[in-house]
């Protein structure tokens, strides 16, 4: 690594044919090969990002400028409530709500193609989906809290992800109107908790440059 994000190879490679592809992606996987550009292992828990890119070079231009897509989409919660006394969240926890479907909507194993940047889920039994800790963080009428969640893309319908809320220390439950996550776009989820009723209302969510 050179700084400023750019990497030399430790070696030289003899370029004979007038074009190449180079791929480029990151976290770092040790089983990755040219045979498996194609099938880039992802587990994703919330908070880790799969980034992808390729260019071509060529022997009079070797030098690569290759510019990095993320290939998960992003959910930003914004939580509230209208409680007047100070309430106190522990996490915020996304799953499939028929948990023995053998079906997925909620996907967090998959397979990364470098050259589209599209991963196929890959089906784990039972799994608990994804939990993101926000201890003893405080909100009340006025005062809300955020979170940020890396999902794998997806499409699903009424009812098929359930998020579950802990809200001083009881689970608050609901779930997710249909719509699709697409790699590389943030979603804003507003969620409203009411610890009297021990329900919660999700609001519109939408793109981050502001369309549904």
């Amino acid at each position: 690594r050179n700084g400023n994000n750019s990497y030399e190879l430790p070696y030289n490679i003899i370029l004979f044919e007038p074009t190449y592809r180079v791929y480029a992606y990151a976290p770092y996987d040790m089983k990755a090969s040219v045979e498996t550009i194609n099938a880039i292992e992802v587990w994703t828990r919330g908070t880790n990002n799969y980034l992808y890119g390729s260019c071509e070079v060529t022997p009079s231009n070797p030098k690569a400028n290759i510019e990095m897509h993320s290939a998960l989409a992003k959910l930003y919660f914004t939580i509230s409530t209208d409680s007047k006394e100070s309430i106190s969240l522990g996490y915020i926890n996304l799953r499939n709500a028929n948990w023995q479907s053998e079906t997925e909507a909620l996907s967090i194993n998959g397979k990364l193609d470098l050259a589209t940047g599209k991963i196929t889920p890959v089906p784990v039994s039972g799994h608990d989906g994804i939990l993101l800790n926000m201890p003893n963080t405080p909100i009340y009428d006025g005062v809300h809290a955020n979170a940020e969640m890396l999902v794998i893309p997806t499409s699903f319908k009424d009812g098929e992800i359930e998020i579950s809320v802990s809200v001083n220390n009881e689970l608050i439950r609901t779930t997710l109107p249909a719509t699709t996550w697409e790699a590389g776009k943030t979603y804003e989820i507003p969620l409203k908790v009411n610890v009297e009723t021990n329900k919660a209302k999700i609001g519109d969510y939408y793109y981050s440059d502001g369309t549904w």
